[in-house]
């Protein structure tokens, strides 16, 4: 008798623990169910009222343990074509201080402009030189942004290197962030916009602590659009004050930081992380960028989309949005030569083959009399496809004629005969930017229709979280 009570007490135990750990996951799902539109009337059903919604959203933020104070960004020439300098000239504002030689021992303060070279005597008894001026801007000549000579914040490193001088400015990284935002964006953009790409700027930054290729110069980055944009514009009150409302703020997906891609204009989708290649990134999913987010997805066909306004998409109005552009053989015969290397003769036919996710082209074949090859990868198609001299009529009805490569990998091709014969390709495109991530006009667009840099953040990195460095 005790082992028949002793078995029902454990059934009902079990089932009593099922139906507890069930209900919990009922309710976890409902506390992590995200509808646009609908937010505080979830929060309501979970929580008496919103405050303590916001409550149990902070305890959930995260301090991330590592120490942060300066990032180490490495400048480019004045035409980003090399990280090599011939010379350096140091504009004299301020009483400028230069460290040189072994452990800096030496120590000269400089009161004129100077220009240095790889032989130049400072160089003697170490390869690093180390200018500062007293937590004032140093001013370089030789390095110029959008034709102007800019002020660097914290100390400037010189590295004389076999092919120059390798420069690296060593700034606190919130210093850091709020020269990019500036030059990343512009003060007409929102709060919540500007506040949403500093989470971003600093998460990015903060990610490439440990980069392999400046590593010899313990440098994240460089300030080319390879990484981020970084002090062509200086910033201003409305920039520095978004920065310091999201101070110390970095994005992670399960407790780590994540690549916070971003780019300008979305054709209306974005693409997922495989485009960066095979490895997960699952915050990286494709979304549309629309209104009325509850709506089903209405895309049937790529090709008939991107030849059509959508009224729906956030960014129509923007100039990238949509933008076409024609292709004769020949051309088309230079540029996949000049890309490739080598002649592939005459053009008869590019295909595309493969779309990845929100419709980027991914993969094309290009047909030549002597030999027909495959091109993969958006940042290859784009270049292979040069425009340049071309006339590319964008959204607004402007022309550009000197871009290097395609404006995105988001488009279609149309075959364009004449006489009876193939002349070549016109190009239907949307979108500015290799289109993974955040796109800053939907950004713009998400944070005028309410959103805070939060909910934008989610938005376009799905299931993540904003921690603390600290």
């Amino acid at each position: 008798m005790k082992k028949i009570i002793f078995a029902l007490s454990t059934i009902l135990i079990v089932t009593f623990c099922a139906y507890t750990i069930k209900c919990q996951d009922v309710l976890i799902k409902i506390n992590q169910l995200k509808t646009y539109g609908q937010d505080i009337i979830v929060n309501k059903i979970i929580y008496d009222d919103e405050s303590k919604a916001n409550e149990e959203k902070n305890q959930t933020e995260k301090i991330i343990n590592m120490e942060l104070n300066n990032v180490r960004i490495v400048l480019m020439n004045s035409d980003f074509s090399s990280i090599y300098h011939n010379n350096i000239e140091i504009k004299k504002k301020e009483k400028i201080n230069i460290n040189y030689g072994k452990d800096f021992q030496n120590s000269e303060i400089v009161n004129e402009d100077k220009i240095i070279s790889c032989g130049s005597e400072y160089f003697n008894g170490s390869s690093i030189i180390k200018i500062s001026n007293n937590k004032k801007k140093i001013h370089i000549n030789s390095i110029k942004r959008n034709g102007k000579i800019n002020g660097y914040k914290g100390d400037i490193y010189l590295y004389k290197t076999e092919n120059g001088i390798v420069v690296v400015n060593e700034v606190g990284i919130e210093d850091y962030v709020a020269a990019v935002v500036s030059s990343e964006l512009n003060n007409s953009y929102p709060n919540e916009a500007l506040k949403a790409q500093a989470v971003c700027a600093r998460t990015y930054i903060a990610k490439r602590i440990n980069n392999e290729k400046y590593k010899e110069y313990n440098a994240f980055g460089d300030d080319s659009t390879a990484y981020q944009v970084y002090n062509i514009v200086e910033p201003d009150n409305k920039i520095k004050d978004a920065v310091a409302q999201t101070k110390g703020e970095v994005v992670t997906y399960n407790d780590n930081l994540i690549n916070t891609y971003f780019f300008s204009t979305s054709c209306g989708y974005t693409t997922d992380y495989k485009i960066w290649g095979t490895k997960k990134q699952k915050y990286l999913e494709s979304v549309h960028v629309k209104q009325n987010l509850e709506e089903a997805e209405t895309q049937a066909d790529f090709d008939t989309y991107i030849k059509k306004k959508s009224k729906t998409d956030l960014e129509n109005k923007y100039p990238f949005y949509r933008w076409n552009v024609k292709m004769s053989k020949s051309h088309l015969r230079y540029v996949v030569n000049n890309y490739i290397g080598y002649d592939i003769g005459k053009i008869s036919k590019i295909e595309i083959n493969n779309r990845g996710a929100g419709g980027i082209v991914s993969n094309i074949t290009v047909y030549g009399k002597n030999k027909q090859i495959s091109i993969s990868n958006q940042i290859n198609i784009r270049k292979a496809l040069n425009p340049y001299g071309l006339g590319i009529k964008l959204n607004d009805g402007d022309i550009r004629s000197n871009m290097s490569m395609l404006p995105s990998s988001f488009f279609s091709i149309e075959n364009i005969y004449r006489n009876g014969k193939w002349w070549g390709i016109k190009i239907y495109g949307g979108g500015f930017g290799h289109g993974c991530g955040m796109s800053q006009n939907g950004c713009k667009e998400l944070a005028l229709s309410g959103y805070s840099y939060e909910d934008i953040i989610e938005f376009f990195y799905k299931k993540t979280a904003i921690a603390v460095i600290g």
